[in-house]
């Protein structure tokens, strides 16, 4: 066999692995016929984009509209990542619409682009055996696989962020490395665009090439980052269209602020509108710390990120303090990266790469660590930020595995195939340990109430609610999300404490005319008679909703009919 037929067998060996990580990923939503999670404002934004034209979901009373009302009332959306929805926007047009199940598998075939783009990436750099452990470890890692079913999210930054480090690391050692670099700075400019998460990776990776002293590499690579961003982001940024200016600059928050991020400290948009002041006050105990020392810090966080408050210099220090530690341990968490058995492969990979890859081992350190330092003391950010650095993770687990295996190697004086029934036998152990905990973490996801929010589609449809009227709905601010691109009704939350209170005040009727309520969903019996006796709203569904497990999928059918 020539090395031209060994290269393209290695190369159809890390293709039949992605495809099968691919399988893996798909698996839980081919078993269980559903996903576990609520969608991401995207995928609403990407439909309305798609139907109307407008990048708009909620009206100016805060009422998430149905896709036909969003042509007449819908007010321009401050939510970043436009990138994402306006990608799945086309992939709408192109297909038609889509459901949720829809989505999953385009998350999936997303996703597998980007780690067949990293797999030939370390297949570059450090062969094929590593290539293929890595894809195998990318896939199985709980916070990777958990982010496939996060839809509307991360999928086409992180498949942007794969093209920025392929192309940045294949032109190190390329003759026209200058066009490889002014690539890669233009895709890490569209993986900002697609999540703003990464904008925080900008100044990090800025200034390691400046103390680095790659003045070569930041002009080429940051070159086309300038241009695309002066272009397609800071207009709108600084213009005032887009949500996390009030994070970046501490701008207080305007009435038209899109409530998903105001929902981060008011519990409806009710509240947030007409009885913020009122609402404040009465957290005024927990921000004193009255309720506990870390209830006081998350109060403070949260009111500081929608303007309600302002956080002094020391006041930061500590939360982000507290923000920082909850990243630091997430490296160590069963749930998220599968315990510190993974953390400590990891660091034996870090130490690895010193043999490897001085470059790309320094690259890291900085790039995850400046990355967490920003993402806590900038921008108070308290989510799981761990898919942000997957390929790293990954990468370093699996060299952390192949140092083991050469460790083992060496002491037992083991070559040639035994060394390669060792290494399946180490593999395969690692990955029975890791399907373990990913077994429990989706037992857990799946733990989740979504299926109650199926439930109210299904009722909903049956009711044909015309799309003008406008359902309150005592929901979760992302469960409105699903529950509306499964509808596509217009919706509104309202939570029972806030209806209970405009009963009292008598303003039950003033409130549901101003906000066009025409139906009620979730709210308990005695609730949901009351407010529909005041004001003449119809009930759909009050919370003891019939909740029934789908059936098997026709996947799962398939699948069992083979082995019979």
């Amino acid at each position: 066999m020539n090395i031209f037929q060994k290269t393209t067998s290695k190369i159809i060996l890390i293709l039949f692995a992605v495809l099968f990580s691919g399988a893996i990923w798909y698996s839980p939503f081919l078993f269980k016929g559903y996903s576990p999670d609520a969608i991401n404002d995207q995928l609403v934004l990407a439909r309305n984009l798609q139907k109307t034209g407008k990048y708009s979901m909620y009206n100016d009373r805060g009422v998430l509209l149905s896709s036909s009302e969003v042509a007449s009332s819908g007010e321009p959306s401050t939510i970043g990542n436009r990138l994402t929805a306006s990608l799945y926007s086309k992939i709408i047009g192109y297909t038609g619409q889509l459901d949720i199940g829809d989505f999953v598998l385009a998350s999936v075939i997303i996703n597998s682009l980007t780690l067949l783009l990293l797999a030939f990436l370390v297949f570059y750099l450090f062969g094929a055996k590593i290539s293929l452990i890595f894809s195998f470890v990318y896939a199985l890692l709980p916070t990777n696989w958990r982010t496939v079913y996060a839809l509307g999210n991360y999928e086409f930054a992180l498949f942007f962020l794969s093209l920025f480090f392929l192309l940045f690391f294949l032109g190190r050692e390329k003759k026209y490395s200058q066009v490889y670099f002014i690539f890669s700075g233009a895709f890490l400019s569209l993986a900002v665009l697609a999540k703003e998460a990464f904008l925080v990776a900008l100044p990090v990776i800025f200034v390691y090439f400046l103390l680095k002293k790659k003045r070569g590499i930041l002009i080429y690579t940051f070159t086309p980052v300038v241009i695309i961003m002066s272009v397609l982001y800071f207009p709108k940024f600084f213009g005032g269209d887009n949500i996390y200016k009030g994070l970046v600059l501490k701008t207080p928050s305007e009435e038209k602020l899109d409530y998903s991020l105001a929902g981060h400290l008011y519990p409806d948009y009710y509240t947030f509108r007409f009885d913020r002041e009122d609402f404040l006050k009465r957290y005024e105990s927990a921000k004193k710390g009255e309720q506990g020392f870390i209830k006081s810090l998350m109060v403070k966080k949260a009111a500081d990120n929608v303007g309600a408050d302002k956080l002094s210099l020391a006041q930061r220090f500590v939360v982000g303090s507290y923000l920082l530690t909850a990243h630091v341990a997430r490296f160590f968490s069963l749930e998220d990266i599968g315990g510190s058995f993974i953390f400590l492969l990891g660091l034996l990979g870090f130490v690895y790469l010193k043999r490897r890859d001085l470059f790309l081992r320094s690259f890291f350190v900085w790039w995850i660590v400046g990355s967490i330092l920003l993402v806590s003391y900038g921008a108070l950010a308290g989510r799981n930020h761990l898919m942000d650095f997957g390929f790293a993770i990954g990468l370093l687990v699996s060299l952390g595995i192949v140092y083991v295996l050469d460790i083992l190697a060496d002491y037992f004086n083991w070559g040639g195939k035994k060394k390669i029934c060792l290494s399946i036998f180490i593999v395969l152990l690692f990955g029975y340990g890791i399907l373990t905990v990913d077994h429990v973490v989706w037992g857990k996801a799946y733990d989740s109430g979504i299926l109650k929010i199926h439930s109210y589609a299904e009722i909903i449809k049956q009711k044909n609610i015309p799309a003008v009227d406008v359902i309150a709905a005592n929901i979760r601010s992302d469960e409105s999300i699903t529950l509306n691109v499964l509808t596509d009704q217009s919706l509104i939350l309202f939570r029972p404490e806030t209806m209970e209170k405009i009963i009292k005040q008598g303003k039950t009727k003033e409130v549901f005319e101003f906000f066009r309520i025409k139906h009620l969903l979730g709210y308990s019996p005695d609730l949901s008679e009351r407010l529909a006796k005041i004001s003449g709203a119809g009930i759909v569904s009050d919370d003891n909703v019939k909740i029934t497990q789908p059936g098997a999928s026709s996947g799962k059918s398939f699948l069992m009919n083979l082995v019979r």
